[in-house]
């Protein structure tokens, strides 16, 4: 008799693999691909919430904002919250997000235990969020730029 063609009892193959040989449960992986403009170098979620496009007067001034927290478009994700599959939560997670700006993001989409306090800083897991108007609203509201900028000199350390 080979050792090859030992056949075991079935009782002796329960007492083997009491959890069985197959594992018959499929890995369900919740992974969507987000969607984003950028590379995410630094880990920085900014979040709009917009149809279509940022228009010419709104990407100005997100990229002057972005300019100005010393960062490029290499050093973040540009977001469209109505383009994605996924909350905010599992993105800010995807991303391994460190810093996060919302545009005009309602507080009920952001699904985080946070206040809804807009120009402060929010903290949610190891995320610090700033959250604002949209940037259609913020470029003729000067009090509310002066209030965002106060927020993200502290965020990014300015």
């Amino acid at each position: 008799m080979s050792i090859d063609n030992i056949i075991l009892p079935f009782n002796t193959i329960q007492k083997l693999y009491p959890t069985g040989i197959i594992n018959l449960e499929k890995k369900i992986t919740t992974d969507k691909k987000i969607l984003f403009k950028g590379k995410n170098h630094k880990h920085v979620l900014v979040l709009i919430d917009i149809v279509g496009d940022l228009k010419a007067t709104e990407e100005e001034l997100l990229n002057n904002l972005i300019k100005a927290c010393k960062l490029t478009i290499d050093d973040i994700a540009l977001v469209n919250l109505r383009e994605q599959e996924v909350s905010v939560p599992e993105m800010i997670a995807q991303l391994k997000t460190q810093k996060a700006i919302f545009f005009g993001v309602p507080h009920g989409a952001i699904k985080l235990s946070v206040k809804d306090a807009d120009e402060q800083l929010l903290q949610a897991a190891d995320c610090t969020i700033v959250k604002t108007l949209p940037l259609s609203n913020l470029n003729n509201d000067i009090e509310r730029k002066k209030a965002l900028w106060s927020a993200l000199k502290q965020q990014f350390n300015l």
